[in-house]
């Protein structure tokens, strides 16, 4: 393979059309750009789809949208590198569900019980978070010092969110809105993850 093909797949090119990559970075895209034609032609063609993907979205690719897809990059690299160390990462919308469904089921029983269970995974004082297997549901709660999230790894359910009713399934992600009652109910048993975050 030679450095032109290693360099179209090192991610560079995107990297340099969404405004991500250091001065010094940018120079050297610039410049293989001007010694390669196919280059240059990526950049062109990377750059139209961005925007014509942004105008289709009612965005403008601007400053505000590349912080906006840097910030996520960041949050999942996080993710990844606390899960590396051993670490229990917070959830969030973005979550690898394979990493943390292969976490869980090593902390819940190997056979499940016919009710609900679950086990505290993490619990610093400021953030608990609590692996679950569901099949009864959740009483009426509401939360006035913690932030509530539910990533659901298996399964499915409808969360009655004040007069809201919202339906979760494998792969999903919730954060509870805070001071609003809300219950649970398990449509088909679940797995998943259960994290309350303390507010001031």
């Amino acid at each position: 393979m030679n450095d032109v093909n290693i360099f179209l797949e090192s991610g560079q090119v995107e990297e340099y059309c969404l405004g991500l990559l250091t001065e010094a970075a940018a120079a050297e895209v610039e410049a293989m750009a001007n010694l390669h034609p196919g280059i240059k032609f990526l950049i062109d063609t990377t750059s139209r789809s961005l925007n014509k993907y942004a105008a289709g979205m009612g965005k403008t690719a601007g400053p505000a949208l590349k912080a906006s897809i840097w910030a996520t990059l960041e949050l999942i690299d996080k993710e990844e590198n606390e899960f590396a160390q051993g670490l229990v990462p917070l959830i969030h919308q973005h979550s690898n569900r394979t990493q943390w469904l292969k976490l869980v089921k090593q902390k819940l029983p190997a056979q499940l019980p016919a009710t609900d269970c679950s086990t505290i995974i993490r619990n610093d004082g400021q953030c608990m978070i609590i692996a679950i297997w569901g099949i009864e549901g959740m009483a009426e709660e509401e939360h006035h010092h913690a932030q509530e999230s539910f990533l659901i790894l298996e399964g499915e359910c409808e969360c009655r969110v004040g007069n809201q009713l919202i339906r979760l399934k494998a792969g999903d992600y919730y954060k509870m809105p805070m001071h609003v009652r809300h219950s649970v109910t398990v449509i088909k048993p679940l797995v998943g993850v259960l994290q309350r975050v303390k507010v001031a």
